[in-house]
């Protein structure tokens, strides 16, 4: 079965996320699509550090709503469609959580699935900063969805397949600023 890995803090998952799930599922590209929660990205720190408009002191675990939370919005959302399902296997890995650690552990639980990558255009630009990027991919299948208008021409791998899915404007980002305001 070909398994699309949906990864993110989901710190809230939103309308964007399941609309580009159920693009997955619903084209056939993917069996199903498992929301690979993480605890702790890597990059999500260094974004607070990088950004001008947030405080650079700022823990970002502090604008995490719970794991356990965050697992039990997922499930809500996706209840109606049983081939959208929730993957907390980052929880037991170390912190922060990298995406190659976790393919291991996936391959090593799960050996006769097949894992595909879901990824939005915004990530694939910072992919070469991934811990083991060029393994990533070279050896998994990585389907991109639009994020914005980028022009991604100049991306040759075979692994890397860009997906005519949907374009969501809409983030978990603008989602915490607005509750914020």
């Amino acid at each position: 079965m070909n398994i699309g890995l949906f990864f993110g803090s989901f710190n809230p998952i939103h309308s964007g996320h399941l609309t580009i799930a159920e693009y997955f599922v619903k084209n056939e590209l993917v069996s199903e699509v498992w929301f690979v929660v993480s605890p702790q990205s890597p990059f999500k720190q260094d974004f607070i550090e990088k950004n001008e408009s947030v405080n650079r002191n700022t823990d970002f675990s502090k604008l995490m709503l719970d794991f356990e939370e965050r697992v039990s919005l997922i499930k809500e959302a996706i209840k109606l469609n049983p081939k959208l399902k929730v993957c907390t296997i980052e929880q037991t890995l170390p912190k922060p959580s990298y995406t190659i650690d976790t393919l291991n552990e996936l391959a090593k639980k799960y050996p006769s699935e097949k894992f595909i990558i879901l990824m939005g255009s915004d990530q694939l630009k910072g992919l070469e900063k991934w811990k083991n990027w060029d393994e990533i991919a070279s050896t998994y299948k990585i389907f991109v969805y639009p994020r914005g208008y980028e022009d991604f021409a100049y991306i040759k791998p075979n692994t890397i397949v860009f997906a005519n899915a949907p374009l969501i404007d809409i983030s978990s980002t603008k989602i915490r600023n607005q509750w914020a305001k």
